[in-house]
């Protein structure tokens, strides 16, 4: 008997719903532009530019140019051709349909590959199809961003022979409906109105255990395609079904129009929001595998474990350590070779007075020579290829800079934080085994983002391409290799010295790792109250000073006397409050005893490359100085030091904490005779007087 009136009370449910649009559109088209949207942060430099390709001749459903260009206006696509030839027999595609209820063979579901799953792979032959043309490749690719969203909402992988909920009448913000239209749409809009919610803010939120969650084993096969599915199933049979008013049993029909209040909206919302997210992610490893050069086919975007980020001199070319000093626009104006400057880690080229000519120096060949293009801006140079490595991958990482200009924001900053906040800048990146890379640069406002899937918000970073003119003086550059150990001792360094970073903010910082790393990371961006200076030898022999901020004392003295008094020349932003030039027998009484003795510190105002001379003062204007490097001047001690700090402050009076006393910072000493000889010929010139004139 109960089986009569169940097939029954199907039938009338079947006839009044004639009067209620059925909904087959996964998600609808804020759903889908959203999964689109998020993929399209995750996406590979090579992924990136293959979907650009692939969409700049797109037609829409009439066959007319649709003027598209992105994966989230492409992916409501096979929708908008359900009614075309083009559509035609293709509906299945949309779905698949495993009961909620029961075990089924696949190929009651699925006959024919005419499910979501198995048209997934599909269409991912297609893509990395040789012989295939760009058109089928354009739909292919249309298909995959569609279908990924699709098998996300779960009333797309589940059935209760009832169309996957289509034959649930419902009402829902005072609307009668059908259960599956709101799961494809109107839960949706009410999130995205509630939250305020885009493809970036989503992108945003997604960390870092979540991705490797979302994609651990996975490839582009059909068996991760399926587990995705599988998920998707289960939500529908706990949550979908299982949150609705009344309960859910198998075997009972829904048979009454159910009332969708906030309780089962606040459970399905958490669910939407995920599953939109994973959509989002997972599409992206698939497209990441299809476009990749070697075409392997592993869809995973997560840290790779196999490889660490190391210097570079261009893509592929890694060294231990390289060094590049970026001239000045008065001596050495625009690009080398003629270059036109280029926006690639985002901006827009600037029109202000430039400089991007540069020297450079590494390991392997520790003589300067002169580079060639425009420093910073492509893959082709140390530091363009170094930081692309970073902010393309999806490494950990930490950005800090004590000028961000207000993006990101920092909390009781302006554009810049003053003391006692540190006077550093740079970028740190590791691996899952904590091994690593460091750039120390001397540029305000760069960078100040560390990955493409959280780009800045109102400026560019790119050099060249930031509204501050941070390319018109001269600026240092200095990487270095890191084992997991020195990452650890420079993450402790960056804490004493008091760094100016966020680490809740995804902009700058990208946590994760050895837990040890991950504590380390979490506690930076703080004022650190430390009076101790710390001093580290490195894997690569390199050592590493951070003077913390309330140590009082003139920086490259200090760094003098850690080296045993060694008598140093250095160029900084040299400007009031100046520190002048000091000899052996001065008596620095801004001072801790605990340092020892410093040598002699020159302070140079001129340096000279290729026949030209130019100015190593601070001040506005193209003849200036920003880098802060330094050189033993003792052929004994051979030390390079690149640091963060400028010869500005109190060598002795009642000021000791003024200026530049009274913050922190890095320095990072190398010892190779080629290079100090180099650089000591690069900044030999006029040199600051002993006494104030």
């Amino acid at each position: 008997m109960e089986s009569i009136l169940t097939a029954r009370a199907r039938r009338l449910v079947a006839c009044f719903l004639t009067l209620i649009p059925l909904s087959v559109y996964g998600w609808g088209r804020d759903g889908h532009q959203l999964v689109g949207d998020i993929a399209s942060h995750f996406l590979s430099p090579a992924a990136s530019a293959k979907v650009a390709e692939l969409l700049t001749d797109d037609l829409d459903a009439s066959g007319q140019p649709s003027g598209r260009t992105t994966l989230g206006e492409v992916a409501s696509w096979p929708d908008e051709i359900r009614s075309t030839a083009a559509g035609k027999g293709k509906s299945g595609w949309h779905f698949d349909d495993v009961p909620v209820c029961g075990n089924v063979p696949r190929s009651q579901w699925c006959a024919d590959g005419n499910c979501a799953s198995d048209q997934i792979v599909r269409f991912y032959g297609v893509l990395v199809d040789k012989t295939s043309t760009a058109r089928e490749k354009n739909e292919a690719l249309k298909w995959i961003v569609h279908l990924v969203g699709d098998i996300h909402q779960p009333l797309h992988s589940a059935d209760d022979d009832d169309r996957g909920g289509n034959t649930v009448v419902v009402t829902f913000g005072g609307k009668r409906t059908n259960l599956h239209s709101i799961w494809d749409a109107q839960i949706v809009q009410r999130l995205v109105r509630e939250k305020s919610l885009t493809g970036d803010v989503m992108a945003r939120s997604i960390s870092t255990p979540q991705q490797k969650a979302w994609v651990q084993g996975d490839s582009a096969a059909g068996t991760s395609i399926n587990r995705w599915a599988t998920e998707s199933n289960l939500l529908a049979r706990n949550v979908a079904y299982g949150k609705l008013p009344g309960g859910f049993a198998c075997g009972s029909a829904l048979t009454k129009t159910l009332a969708i209040q906030d309780d089962y909206y606040n459970s399905a919302a958490v669910v939407v929001e995920e599953q939109l997210e994973k959509a989002g992610y997972r599409l992206a490893g698939i497209l990441n595998a299809a476009f990749q050069q070697d075409g392997a086919a592993v869809a995973n975007a997560t840290p790779s474990s196999a490889t660490a980020p190391s210097p570079v001199l261009a893509t592929n070319k890694p060294v231990d350590w390289w060094f590049v000093f970026k001239l000045n626009s008065k001596a050495f104006a625009g690009c080398g070779a003629q270059q036109q400057r280029v926006c690639t880690f985002g901006g827009e080229v600037q029109t202000y007075t430039f400089g991007q000519q540069f020297v450079y120096a590494s390991k392997e060949a520790p003589g300067l020579q002169q580079g060639d293009g425009c420093v910073g801006t492509t893959a082709a140079d140390p530091l363009g290829a170094t930081f692309s490595d970073i902010y393309n991958n999806s490494f950990y990482y930490v950005i800090w800079n004590d000028q961000f200009y207000g993006d990101p924001e920092i909390a009781g900053c302006g554009d810049s934080c003053g003391s006692p906040w540190g006077h550093s800048k740079g970028a740190l990146a590791w691996n899952e085994e904590g091994e690593g890379v460091v750039i120390q640069v001397s540029t305000p406002s760069w960078p100040a983002s560390g990955s493409k899937r959280f780009p800045r918000k109102t400026d560019g970073n790119t050099l060249g391409c930031v509204k501050d003119d941070d390319v018109e003086v001269s600026q240092h550059f200095f990487s270095l290799k890191l084992s997991a150990d020195d990452v650890r001792k420079v993450l402790a360094a960056l804490g004493n010295a008091s760094v100016v970073t966020n680490p809740e903010d995804p902009q700058i910082v990208n946590n994760g790792g050895p837990a040890d790393i991950q504590q380390l990371v979490s506690v930076l961006g703080k004022k650190s109250k430390s009076t101790r200076v710390t001093k580290d030898a490195l894997s690569t022999g390199v050592q590493l000073i951070s003077k913390p901020s309330s140590l009082h004392v003139p920086p490259w003295q200090m760094v003098s006397a850690l080296l045993d008094g060694a008598p140093l020349r250095t160029a900084t932003w040299w400007a009031k409050p100046w520190i002048y030039s000091t000899t052996e027998s001065f008596d620095v009484t801004c001072w801790d005893a605990s340092l020892g003795k410093p040598g002699a510190v020159a302070i140079a105002l001129s340096g000279r490359w290729n026949g030209k001379v130019f100015g190593l003062k601070g001040g506005p204007g193209p003849d200036f100085n920003h880098a802060k490097i330094g050189v033993s001047t003792d052929p004994q001690r051979t030390y390079a030091i690149f640091g963060d700090m400028n010869q500005q402050g109190a060598r002795d009076g009642e000021k000791c904490s003024s200026s530049q006393n009274g913050r922190g910072g890095l320095f990072y000493v190398v010892s190779d005779k080629t290079l100090v000889k180099s650089i000591a010929d690069l900044i030999e010139g006029d040199t600051a007087p002993v006494d104030a004139p």
